[in-house]
């Protein structure tokens, strides 16, 4: 068989199995098995690159989708849930707090160059930064919590006044301008 699709089809596997094969090198192989000139080659030749070309961006494409489905997966195995992250949040209060009621702390000393582990009294800057850290982790909590959302308001075109209608409006106009005794 000697036909086109025949021979672009052969170029096409060709260049799959071997896909750095130059184009005068494809030619020597063409020409050997099929027998035609340079310029029927160039026909097939350019499209069965054509071809190649389409099928490697196509395979890049799935390769990428499934490294981007990987990496979503392990992102999403990698994030915690509300409930973790307000028991972490929660942990860490607790720690703090029985460290503030101990009013000590763990230190560590060097003593002729090997370290010594001590307890030692908070420093009063130890204890205010711990305060604020504890304060810092409740108002977190209460965010995740939804504890402080604001209240929502309904936004519309019209401008309240106060007054039930617009007859005690006038008399309030007339009120003040009898009292002030406004001039025009």
């Amino acid at each position: 068989m000697n036909n086109p699709k025949t021979r672009q089809s052969w170029i096409l596997d060709e260049l799959r199995t071997l896909p750095n094969t130059t184009w005068s090198e494809m030619f020597g192989k063409y020409s050997e098995r099929y027998g035609k000139s340079d310029k029927t080659f160039d026909k097939d030749w350019k499209k069965a690159v054509a071809e190649i070309t389409e099928y490697q961006n196509a395979l890049k494409k799935e390769k990428e989708a499934i490294a981007i489905k990987e990496d979503v997966k392990l992102f999403k195995e990698g994030l915690k849930t509300k409930s973790e992250r307000l028991l972490i949040y929660q942990k860490q209060i607790n720690d703090i707090q029985a460290e503030l009621e101990l009013g000590t702390t763990e230190d560590v000393k060097s003593s002729m160059g090997e370290p010594m582990f001590i307890t030692r009294n908070l420093l009063p800057v130890e204890k205010s930064s711990m305060r604020k850290t504890l304060k810092d982790l409740q108002s977190e909590i209460s965010k995740i919590e939804g504890d402080y959302a604001p209240t929502k308001t309904e936004l519309s075109g019209e401008v309240k006044t106060g007054f039930a209608s617009e007859k005690q409006e006038k008399e309030f106009d007339e009120f003040l301008k009898n009292k002030y005794k406004f001039k025009k």
